[in-house]
């Protein structure tokens, strides 16, 4: 991390690489404000990782925070919102203590990928939303290979342990 160089991020700290013209095609992510970053990222339309991977280089705690979402968490039960399009390999680690309590959807780890996700799993924690809600991803096109969540998961609909809305996923 340094400092928000472009003044892009209202003086929060950013990846190294925000300051360069060009994304790395490889992350790799160890804290917990680092996923915390990501998801922000993504959520406000920095990008959306589209052909970039994203690793994990240990288990994540979680317990710190109410985690948000990367991508998804809408106030509509019909608009996806921001997407990470990109790949995400866990290499193995997981994330602990992951809390969600909210009335929205599109609602997990993830809350709306268009990508890849592997060798990554929910190890704990409790996940309650309205729709779309799933330990991993509420809504999911692309690839899962590899994963799992042990954490508690809660919804009124289309609520699933892994994916909440799987659309057209290879598992």
């Amino acid at each position: 991390f340094i400092y928000d160089c472009e003044s892009e991020n209202g003086g929060f700290p950013v990846f190294k690489w925000h300051c360069d013209t060009v994304l790395p095609n490889d992350l790799v992510l160890s804290t917990a404000a680092q996923l915390r970053l990501l998801a922000y990222n993504v959520n406000s339309g920095v990008s959306s990782y589209s052909g970039k991977t994203v690793r994990l280089a240990n288990d994540i705690d979680l317990s710190s925070y109410e985690w948000v979402p990367i991508g998804g968490n809408s106030t509509s039960a019909t608009n996806k919102g921001k997407v990470f399009s990109g790949t995400f390999d866990g290499c193995g680690f997981a994330v602990r203590n992951m809390s969600i309590t909210t009335n929205r959807s599109y609602v997990g780890f993830f809350g709306s990928v268009q990508g890849a996700i592997k060798n990554f799993g929910v190890e704990s924690g409790r996940v309650i939303g309205f729709k779309k809600v799933a330990g991993l991803a509420g809504y999911c096109t692309g690839t899962l290979t590899n994963c799992f969540n042990r954490a508690f998961v809660s919804g009124n609909s289309q609520t699933g342990g892994l994916i909440g809305v799987p659309d057209a996923v290879s598992i």
